[in-house]
């Protein structure tokens, strides 16, 4: 049964940004950059600061299909995944318009240079789309600046289910 689970399978947006912060922190140290989900409170929220959230998600596939048939200790599993596309908003926060500039491109690169680290970890699809100028942000924290990327990332959620097999055949001819 160990091969219907892999510490190299990210499936869901959690799994996802759990495995951006621990690269960008790595990357970065700790104490230069703070990476958490939209919005925190003010005493976790001490510049540089980058805040993620999902901007959109929808199907990438109209429904499950199966992936793959595993037997193992006289049990059969069914694999079977659903492509997930999401749009994934990044804010970097600054105490300066320059500073959130600068964290801005390092991101971007970046997150250039991870996409392959993340691929190769289940990731399907990964890509700048843009970064945009939003106005919610701003009332969020009206001391800090910002900057909103966007990306499009592509999961692919899967599930297994026990196959019960046959295990005795009774025939009676007539």
């Amino acid at each position: 049964m160990d091969r219907l689970t892999s510490d190299k399978s990210c499936q869901t947006y959690s799994e996802f940004t759990d495995m951006v912060r621990a690269r960008l922190l790595s990357a970065w140290g700790k104490d230069n950059i703070s990476f958490c989900a939209a919005w925190p409170s003010k005493e976790e929220s001490s510049g540089p600061l980058i805040t993620h959230r999902i901007q959109e998600m929808v199907e990438g596939e109209p429904m499950p299909r199966q992936r793959d048939q595993i037997t193992e200790d006289g049990k059969s599993f069914k694999v079977y995944g659903q492509k997930m596309k999401y749009l994934v908003r990044f804010d970097i926060w600054a105490d300066t318009g320059e500073q959130a500039d600068i964290v801005t491109e390092q991101f971007i690169a970046f997150m250039r240079e991870q996409s392959g680290y993340l691929m190769k970890n289940g990731v399907k699809f990964i890509r700048f789309k843009r970064q945009v100028n939003d106005t919610d942000t701003q009332q969020w924290r009206v001391d800090l600046m910002n900057r909103t990327l966007n990306y499009e990332v592509h999961l692919d959620m899967t599930y297994v289910e026990e196959i019960p097999l046959i295990s005795e055949i009774d025939v009676e001819l007539g």
